[in-house]
């Protein structure tokens, strides 16, 4: 095979994977809040848009909840994620991490906090990662 056979091929398969990839990513939807974990001497939760702020006394445990919505008009397969200290030092539990949802719908995701025995600060985000089915 000739060497402009090959490269004719090669940039075929590289549009065709591209074009996968792209394809892929627009069926995947995703969003994050970003979360401040306080153990300290109250228990107590906010929200404002995409921010989380948990309060705790240090060893107890505080549940609290975010709502997820559909956005599209397709069926979405819905993927809960932690990361930061909040993975680390396995503070943060999502009691439900995968569901599926049908266009529209709302669900409430409910958390789970245990406060390390040590006061502080810890930090970290929640992902919501959503794919069309």
């Amino acid at each position: 095979m000739g060497k402009k056979k090959v490269l004719f091929w090669m940039i075929i398969f590289l549009i065709f994977v591209f074009a996968g990839n792209f394809k892929f990513q627009s069926n995947t939807e995703s969003t994050s809040y970003d979360v401040l974990v306080v153990v300290g001497n109250n228990a107590s939760f906010n929200s404002k848009g995409n921010k989380l702020f948990f309060e705790i006394p240090a060893g107890k445990i505080l549940q609290g909840s975010v709502k997820i919505q559909n956005p599209r008009m397709k069926r979405m397969k819905m993927q809960v994620f932690v990361s930061g200290q909040l993975k680390d030092f396995k503070i943060v539990e999502i009691m439900e991490p995968n569901f599926e949802l049908s266009p529209k719908e709302i669900k409430d995701v409910h958390i789970k906090i245990s406060a390390p025995l040590r006061k502080g600060e810890y930090k970290g985000k929640i992902l919501v990662e959503g794919k069309r089915v």
